[in-house]
């Protein structure tokens, strides 16, 4: 029984390699004797039932030899018991087969091997733990010392003005260290479920550690918004300098240096193209024939380039033009009523949650009834949500039940007169389509693009396919195609930086299913 031991098998796994080693190569790779047989029956039935019971026994007819002699050996045994029954059928085994030894060594080594795989596995693991748990801490460390820092550059400056312009009162120092707190106060309540939220989920079990990390997230808030509000007070204190020293100087001399520039500019061009002319005739008689006379063009530059932008203001005959590198350039007038011109749109981010399976995201979501959809056979669900105006970041979860869904983000130039998510449904994508045309009107021109968002298909090839923003008041921008995800696997995240105001569309498309219908799992919230 050298098979038995902490390196190795315990009993029960022996027994049942034996049993199955009986089951897979027995009349095969070996064949047991009639006592052999016996033998191992009976203590079989010994480790399954105990002692011999008549109840637990059929019975024997009189020509059943076979059947009694099974009988007669289970009664032998006696009150054996269940382990020392185990430990004589792997003996007897083993004794009646040679080849018992090599199957039960090659599935020791296959258990040894799987052991190691999950042992190096789990160190890996703790290893990579300790890693982020150590870069937190230099990160920790480097934030604390530039804070260290940033707070001694501040009483230095402090101290310097108070040289100037003498000691600060008691009742400013209160009434500063009063308005961070009310700040603070209000920045902590809107962040107050996000961060504890975020907390548990990095240390489930440890209340201390939850609150230490709540409270570095808040002092980084405060810090951040602090940042921003300093850099729109001295962007506006720079405007209204700019401001006034543009209204100090007179208009006359700006009408005297506009000529002057302009006469300048008009004396060099006729002078370059007299000579580009006079050149063209002392080479023009030598390629006469080959075609017609094609004139030159001429190009100089202007020394004042914000005069000639407050010309083209003036004038309401030309129009500016905004051109992004992923986006439509359109004409837009000086008063502010053109078309609406498409920004440019940041990368979506998707990614799936590894820290949290399907089953356990799916548990957290199942008491929310307003988290959970039913998506019936052939139906696209829109959930519509908003964008806020706190938050300039969009994040989504999702996960289904047993099957898999399609799914696409698009963006809705619109704005939502309130901040509520809607849920809208229809029996397939092309219908969804059709009445977003009808509703703006673009029957008259009978020219409305369909574009059909099938789980199975890629979507069509072109930059119209891609981007769509027609000019009316329901301009759509592709963010992600609709393909089919295996949601019911893993957890489906995702997030996308805020274009602008406007209304964001998750498609949550069951229409390539015909009999089937999903339950869909999902969360959606903003950050900044």
């Amino acid at each position: 029984m050298h098979y038995l031991g902490e390196s190795s098998f315990n009993l029960d796994e022996l027994y049942l390699l034996c049993v199955r080693f009986i089951r897979e190569k027995e009349g095969k790779a070996f064949h047991l004797s009639y006592q052999d047989r016996l033998q191992l029956a009976a203590h079989c039935k010994q480790v399954a039932h105990g002692p011999y019971k008549s109840d637990a026994s059929p019975g024997v007819g009189w020509l059943d030899v076979v059947g009694s002699d099974r009988k007669a050996t289970w009664q032998s045994l006696g009150d054996l018991s269940r382990e020392r029954a185990q430990e004589k059928f792997v003996e007897i085994l083993d004794r009646a087969c040679p080849l018992l030894a090599p199957y039960l060594e090659a599935h020791l080594n296959e258990k040894r091997d799987r052991e190691n795989k999950i042992k190096e596995e789990a160190e890996a693991k703790e290893r990579e733990i300790q890693r982020q748990k150590q870069q937190e801490q230099e990160q920790m460390q480097q934030q604390q010392r530039k804070q260290a820092e940033a707070a001694a550059k501040q009483n230095l400056a402090n101290q310097k003005t108070n040289s100037v312009s003498g000691p600060v009162t008691n009742r400013d120092d209160s009434r500063r260290h009063q308005q961070e707190a009310q700040i603070r106060a209000a920045l902590n309540q809107q962040t107050a479920v996000q961060f504890r939220q975020y907390a548990a989920e990095q240390h489930p079990d440890d209340a201390y550690k939850q609150a230490e990390l709540i409270a570095q997230l808040q002092e980084q808030h405060f810090q951040q918004y602090m940042t921003q509000v300093y850099q729109q007070q001295l962007k506006i204190q720079q405007e209204e300098e700019q401001a006034k020293l543009l209204q100090q100087q007179p208009k006359q001399s700006q009408q005297n240096s506009t000529n002057e520039s302009a006469t300048v500019e008009a004396a060099a061009a006729e002078d370059f193209n007299q000579q580009l002319q006079q050149q063209l005739q002392q080479d023009g008689d030598d390629e006469a024939e080959a075609g017609p006379e094609i004139l030159p063009a001429s190009m100089w530059t202007r020394n004042n380039a914000a005069e000639f932008k407050k010309e083209i203001l003036r004038d309401s005959r030309h129009c500016c033009i905004k051109i992004g590198s992923l986006a439509t350039a359109t004409p837009q007038s000086p008063s502010g009523e053109a078309a609406t011109t498409n920004s440019l749109m940041a990368a979506p981010s998707m990614w799936c949650d590894k820290q949290l399976t399907a089953a356990q995201f799916k548990a957290k979501l199942a008491a929310d009834s307003n988290a959970r959809l039913k998506i019936g056979p052939g139906e696209v669900v829109t959930v519509r949500v908003p964008t806020h105006e706190e938050g300039s970041c969009i994040v989504w979860e999702f996960a289904t039940d047993h099957y898999d869904i399609g799914f696409g983000v698009y963006f809705e130039w619109t704005i939502s007169p309130s901040d509520r998510v809607t849920v809208h449904i229809s029996e397939s994508s092309d219908e969804e389509e059709e009445e977003e045309a009808n509703d703006d009107g673009n029957n008259e021109t009978g020219e409305a693009e369909h574009q059909q968002l099938d789980g199975d298909s890629k979507p069509a090839d072109g930059a119209a396919s891609k981007r769509r923003r027609p000019d009316d008041d329901k301009a759509v921008d592709e963010i992600i195609p609709v393909f089919r995800r295996d949601c019911h696997e893993e957890v489906y995240c995702g997030s996308h930086q805020y274009p602008g105001r406007g209304v964001y569309l998750l498609k949550f498309d069951n229409s390539y299913s015909l009999w089937r219908s999903k339950w869909l799992y999902y969360r959606v919230y903003y950050t900044k």
